[in-house]
């Protein structure tokens, strides 16, 4: 009987302690949602270079969207990790955005030609 009751104590102790890592949707978590999404997409835009995916005002928002969404949606379901999660959900974002938006150059080089 004794080691059932310590048991059941020890295992109320750890899920207690669990529950205080556990983050929580506060003014700070969604500070840094943001400031990572806003990080990822100027990296994305830097890496990318100018002639080629979305603006740099574009990718910064899409970053941050990613961050958002995903970032909170990890929180709701309790799952750990949600900072990592949320860049991951920038990434993907982005990286569909990016790639997408991308024109192919002979059909940018028709465009160009029509213009002048």
């Amino acid at each position: 009987m004794q080691v059932s009751a310590y048991n059941k104590e020890n295992n109320l102790r750890i899920i207690q302690e669990l529950k205080s890592i556990m983050q929580e949707i506060n003014g700070a978590t969604i500070f840094w949602l943001l400031s990572l999404g806003m990080v990822t997409g100027s990296l994305m835009k830097l890496f990318l270079g100018n002639e080629r995916g979305m603006g740099m005002i574009t990718n910064i928002l899409g970053g941050m969207l990613g961050t958002l969404i995903v970032g909170i949606l990890a929180i709701v379901i309790k799952v750990p990790g949600s900072l990592l999660l949320g860049l991951m959900g920038a990434m993907a974002i982005l990286f569909l955005g990016n790639v997408f938006y991308m024109e192919d150059d002979d059909h940018a080089h028709d465009i160009e030609e029509k213009r002048i």
